[in-house]
């Protein structure tokens, strides 16, 4: 009974996104456009899924998800271990340094960004002594937004990380000192498998905000080869007013982001 009563706030709230969810199940079987709505089934997705740009828009999705996940963890987990010894004001300094992107919108830091990598007089083509127009290309214009993402959010798990070691026991350490075990000893069998729960959460949570990017490709822009399918329903919906369409792209997003979940808890089990 209490733990039912612990489970009413959240299922209050999830109400919300649910009833959200089928209005947007509703809006998808209609193509609608400014002044007029046409019922289609399941039209719409019959022509995202056969649509060559979609597909190419979900390839790089995919390629989002899998880069900033990966290396927003992993760096996060070296940071995390390399400043775990170091003198606590040092560490403060170090983790403050990193969150300091958090501090401001996506905007503003993919405004930055965007200057740092302009092909006329910008911050990288004049320290390397290039003319490379940065987002024409797919590689390098997904590089970058990668390269942005990553930054930008490496703060916030440097410092999840930092507390979950920080919290494991002193008993554990100082037993595994006395027993001879080295420095890589340690964070081999002690502190990684420790901490391992929380860097496979943060992986999660990494994996869906990259599927969720589209303020630094639009701020970034036109950069037509880097789009992923978050922006493409954002410009099919408020620049196209096709918002029957960009429903079913949006639920797309929707069940990509669950599957994403379902398969990294199954790996897990």
């Amino acid at each position: 009974m209490k733990r039912a009563a612990l489970l009413l706030p959240s299922l209050f709230f999830f109400s919300f996104y649910l009833v959200a969810i089928v209005s947007m199940g509703r809006l998808s079987l209609f193509e609608t456009e400014p002044g007029s709505s046409t019922f289609v089934g399941i039209g719409n997705f019959v022509r995202i899924f056969t649509d060559p740009m979609f597909l190419r828009k979900l390839a790089n999705t995919f390629v989002y998800v899998g880069v900033v996940a990966f290396s927003q963890t992993s760096l996060s987990l070296l940071i995390a271990l390399a400043i775990r010894d170091i003198n606590k004001t040092t560490r403060s300094v170090s983790m403050f340094i990193l969150y300091i992107p958090g501090f401001v919108t996506g905007v503003i830091i993919a405004s930055v960004w965007r200057w740092v990598f302009a092909a006329d007089g910008g911050l990288l083509n004049w320290v390397l002594g290039t003319d490379v127009v940065w987002m024409l290309y797919r590689g390098t214009s997904i590089g970058a937004v990668c390269f942005i993402i990553i930054v930008s959010g490496l703060g916030f798990y440097v410092i999840v990380l930092t507390v979950a070691l920080a919290s494991i026991p002193k008993e554990i350490m100082e037993a595994a000192r006395i027993d001879g075990a080295t420095r890589r000893d340690t964070m081999r069998s002690i502190l990684v498998p420790m901490v391992w729960p929380m860097v496979t959460l943060l992986f999660l949570l990494a994996g869906i905000g990259a599927f969720l990017i589209w303020e630094v490709i639009k701020m970034m822009g036109p950069i037509q080869d880097a789009q992923n399918i978050m922006f493409d329903m954002y410009t099919t919906a408020f620049a196209l007013g096709h918002y029957g369409l960009a429903s079913a792209k949006a639920l797309v997003i929707v069940v990509l982001v669950v599957a994403f979940a379902v398969v990294k808890r199954r790996l897990e089990a």
